[in-house]
């Protein structure tokens, strides 16, 4: 992996409740790092091969001796112990979903074995993985530096914001910060968010469960005061040092695919990966992605540099959710909130975004 040379990644495996896992990370993860990093780095919660942290790193190589040891000096501190039928019983999440997470992510699977729990393995980054879902050696990268630069935001904002309204909040924000990016406007970058949103109602009408999330969207989006949401805030400090990192993020998303940074031999081709987003939205039984399937501008739209920066953008923000221990469900939640905000916000609605063509 010449081209990734410098970058390493780690996991630490941490089998704990769902309150220790948390708790793992933020007082025992971050605070080894922050004292002996020399590097840039990011660590964030991954499931694959069951709950660890992942970490990738730059620089110098992580002690592993000695973090070892200051995982064991934390859980003595702590009082932390699990019997075997504890550690199984956290795990059974993890086993029964690994399966479908896999196809998903298009990930190797690691086994998840109660033996790991505690283990910290340092490895080279999997290229095979990152040639599946990355379009070149410089998009990786890009994912790495634009999460180095928002690892310190990630960690004030766990340490600050401990109601999960609150974290939510901040989610919603967090979307928005990123549609104000867009060269048209939040109101025709919702337009990606809504596709999203959409297409988890599709399969999930699919499975008979529609109608129940879009009653708990709803109940959830009238516990927030959305008349004036751009006046709310979770931490207005906070939201403002994020703002300014998204606007170098977009910067170098921008700087990337204006010099045809998005092709490499090896790498997900743009154009597999449009025939498979094609394929993917054909089987959701939904209006708007009938509609966008239909659309004679459908190749130029998805092809065009404004929408392959704003899809980038975008997948670095869906990949910081579980770092801000925001749900599968809920992420998709403040996709949906703010979607309808915005609309409600401009008076639009997807049919007149998409009638204008500028999407």
């Amino acid at each position: 992996m010449d081209k990734l040379a410098g970058f390493r990644k780690m996991n630490v495996f941490f089998f704990g409740n769902e309150e220790e896992k948390r708790a793992f990370y933020l007082e025992c993860i971050c605070p080894f790092l922050a004292a002996n990093r020399k590097g840039q780095y990011y660590a964030t919660r991954d499931w694959n091969g069951g709950p660890n942290t992942e970490i990738v790193y730059a620089g110098e190589p992580i002690d592993v001796k000695a973090l070892r040891r200051e995982i064991r000096r934390y859980c003595r501190e702590k009082n932390l112990s699990w019997t075997p039928e504890q550690i199984q019983q956290n795990l059974a999440s993890y086993k029964k979903n690994q399966k479908n997470l896999l196809k998903m992510e298009k990930k190797d699977r690691v086994p998840i074995l109660a033996r790991n729990h505690l283990k910290v393995k340092d490895v080279e980054p999997d290229e095979g993985y990152y040639r599946r879902i990355y379009n070149s050696s410089g998009h990786v990268k890009l994912h790495f530096e634009s999460k180095f630069l928002l690892q310190p935001l990630i960690e004030e904002a766990l340490k600050t914001i401990t109601d999960k309204h609150e974290m939510l909040l901040l989610g919603m924000k967090l979307f928005q910060m990123t549609m104000k990016l867009y060269d048209q406007g939040e109101q025709y970058a919702s337009m990606l968010y809504f596709s999203n949103t959409e297409g988890f109602f599709g399969i999930a009408r699919q499975y008979g469960k529609e109608k129940a999330f879009r009653q708990y969207f709803e109940n959830e989006y009238l516990k927030y005061d959305m008349a004036h949401f751009d006046e709310i805030h979770a931490s207005e400090e906070l939201e403002e040092r994020f703002a300014q990192a998204w606007k170098q993020i977009y910067r170098k998303c921008t700087e990337l695919v204006d010099a045809g940074g998005l092709a490499e031999d090896g790498y997900w081709q743009l154009k597999d990966q449009e025939a498979q987003m094609q394929r993917n939205i054909r089987d959701i039984d939904s209006p708007f992605h009938q509609a966008f399937l239909r659309d004679k501008h459908l190749h130029e739209i998805v092809s065009g540099k404004v929408h392959l920066t704003f899809r980038s953008v975008t997948n670095i923000l869906y990949n910081l959710m579980p770092a801000l221990n925001i749900t599968f469900l809920e992420k998709h939640f403040c996709s949906y909130a703010i979607v309808r905000f915005i609309m409600e916000k401009y008076h639009t609605s997807w049919q007149e975004i998409m009638a204008e063509r500028v999407i």
